[in-house]
């Protein structure tokens, strides 16, 4: 999982990704797309630390720090 920051005005309804091809179900031989990215959405610090991987707290606190130097 990777996490990353962006200064910017973005518009998340806008934002896409691209789509993967698997077997689904398993062991079947129907291949099925599915896309990379179900939603995207901007999250309040609190509500961020509530969704992200426990993992990648970190980067939310040190993103905090850096961005109250700016």
């Amino acid at each position: 999982m990777y996490c990353w920051a962006i200064k910017g005005d973005l518009n998340a309804d806008q934002i896409t990704g691209n789509t993967f091809t698997i077997k689904w179900p398993p062991k079947f031989w129907k291949t099925v797309d599915f896309p990379e990215i179900d939603q995207a959405r901007w999250f309040s610090f609190s509500e961020a630390l509530n969704f992200i991987n426990e993992r990648q707290r970190s980067f939310l606190q040190e993103l905090k720090i850096l961005l109250k130097q700016v």
